[in-house]
């Protein structure tokens, strides 16, 4: 994955915030997703302003996860993400 490729919301999905994890209902074809703890402060970053990169560091500050574990789940959750064009 391109370290400095940023992230976006897409408009076509509204997200709710519940008791530290995310909902996403994606609006054009009517799916929900729903983001764990890491998977949630991930969406919440995906504003356009960070890349990649910028993202791990943020998490690697906030939750005790190894790096290379951070960065492969990350990495896992972003094609997802964009596979689904929720992103």
């Amino acid at each position: 994955m391109d370290r400095t490729r940023r992230f976006l919301q897409s408009r076509d999905v509204a997200s709710r915030q519940l008791e530290g994890e995310a909902v996403l209902l994606d609006l054009a074809s009517g799916n929900y997703f729903g983001l764990n703890e890491v998977g949630s402060r991930t969406w919440a970053l995906c504003d356009g302003t960070r890349d990649f990169a910028a993202v791990v560091e943020v998490l690697a500050e906030e939750f005790d996860v190894p790096r290379e574990t951070l960065e492969a789940d990350l990495e896992k959750l972003f094609e997802d993400l964009l596979g689904r064009k929720l992103i």
